[in-house]
């Protein structure tokens, strides 16, 4: 990344490297996230410390590089949440739609539609 911001303007670099964290973002969302991988709480815990070290790359260029990998920082808080959370189980009330899930919890953007 330091060649290509050597070797670019400003405006082509910013574009370059907002472009490059969409498609890892898309990519590690719909490779792992979007997978039906199992996770144990350590992996959960691992996952966390992979992305803070992604987001600490991009950090050279923004002050809140997660902020670049919504698909991931959504997917973590969904992975990090309680079961009961997640099955939407809420008091016996009836499931939450999609929508009103991603609202109670933040998480704007978690979606099996990932063509984006």
């Amino acid at each position: 990344m330091a060649v290509v911001e050597e070797n670019l303007n400003g405006i082509d670099f910013v574009g370059v490297w907002r472009s490059l964290a969409a498609r890892v973002d898309c990519l590690l969302f719909n490779g792992i996230i979007m997978s039906n991988v199992k996770f144990h709480d350590r992996g959960v815990e691992r996952f966390s410390h992979d992305l803070e070290v992604l987001f600490g790359v991009f950090g050279a260029w923004c002050l809140r590089p997660e902020g670049f990998f919504p698909k991931l920082s959504d997917g973590l808080k969904s992975l990090k949440m309680e079961e009961q959370q997640l099955q939407g189980s809420f008091g016996g009330r009836r499931e939450m739609d999609e929508r009103e899930w991603n609202q109670k919890f933040g998480c704007v953007r978690v979606s099996e539609d990932t063509e984006q």
